[in-house]
């Protein structure tokens, strides 16, 4: 079985060094790159090739969302899933009409609940 290569983009360290010990404990997902700006996300993206993206909603100078809209014209193959601090309607329409695949809310994703969407969106 292929491995699921995941890119993650959050600018607080702590997040993204949070996510990647809860996924490098999986035989199926690879990290390929953990980035703290959407810019260099995109830097990273044709070099490391990644089947998913997982960006935070909320960042400075380009936001998840943009992002999202980026990567979905550019690199349509490439899934995107937004973590967000907010849970209201109009964040995850947002991050769906921008092209997301997936949005978890940060303060009720359980680590089961994340490894469930990452392997979904990998199928």
């Amino acid at each position: 079985m292929e491995r699921i290569k995941v890119l993650l983009v959050d600018d607080h360290q702590i997040v993204r060094d949070g996510i990647a010990s809860i996924l490098e404990g999986e035989d199926d997902i690879d990290i390929v790159g953990s980035v703290s700006s959407a810019a260099q996300a995109l830097e990273r993206i044709a070099l490391l090739k990644p089947a998913i993206v997982v960006a935070d909603q909320s960042m400075p100078e380009m936001s998840g969302i943009e992002l999202t809209k980026i990567i979905s014209e550019r690199f349509p193959g490439i899934k995107v899933m937004i973590l967000s601090m907010h849970n209201e309607e109009e964040y995850v329409i947002s991050a769906i009409q921008a092209g997301a695949s997936g949005f978890l809310p940060k303060q009720d994703s359980t680590t089961e609940l994340l490894l469930q969407a990452i392997r979904s969106l990998a199928t």
